[in-house]
């Protein structure tokens, strides 16, 4: 029980460096996501527990009640919530932004990409 705040507090740096190094669509590389990630995750060979490490989880393709499939996730764990989010993000090229009243990063949808927003308190 010990680790479990030390464990938290690391992934919750991975992730905003993912977002930082990644995801974030003000950070002024016209590099495509793919690329950027592939950077972010060399810098774990020299910065241990630089980059959040991906892992294998277990996901079912199953019918909705509007009769489309989608990817589920049995929650087992809140580990595997998290990884199956930052999953989704990148797989979708989920672009973030940080507030500029709150300072916290938020989802932009790929409509409003071109326009300028800055917050979205």
């Amino acid at each position: 029980m010990r680790h479990i705040p030390n464990d938290v507090d690391t992934l919750q740096k991975q992730t905003m460096r993912l977002f930082q190094d990644v995801l974030d669509i003000d950070d002024g590389k016209k590099k495509p996501v793919q690329e950027k990630l592939q950077a972010y995750l060399d810098k774990e060979k020299t910065h241990s527990l630089y980059a959040y490490q991906f892992k294998p989880i277990s996901t079912s393709y199953e019918r909705t009640r509007l009769g489309a499939f989608a990817e589920v996730l049995p929650p087992t764990s809140l580990s595997g919530l998290v990884e199956f989010s930052l999953r989704e993000c990148v797989k979708r090229e989920q672009r973030m932004r940080i507030c500029s009243y709150c300072g916290k990063y938020f989802a932009i949808p790929p409509a409003q990409y071109s326009r300028v927003l800055q917050s979205h308190c």
